[in-house]
């Protein structure tokens, strides 16, 4: 094993940090897309008025 000092270990931090948050970004859902599939689950009856709803409100607010 060889000794990549702190330097090198605050590089791997940057890199590792700056991947997550880009895996985050990608599976971030539109919002829009995520309305129509909750529209889906509430014509279907899987989910009722007033939860569709408030799911709807939290995704419009951002």
């Amino acid at each position: 094993m060889f000794d990549i000092g702190l330097f090198g270990m605050c590089a791997v931090a940057i890199v590792c940090g700056t991947i997550y948050q880009i895996c985050q970004l990608r599976t971030r859902t539109d919002p829009y897309v995520e309305l129509e599939r909750l529209h889906g689950l509430l014509l279907k009856g899987v989910i009722t008025q007033a939860e569709y709803d408030a799911k709807k409100a939290g995704l419009l607010e951002g």
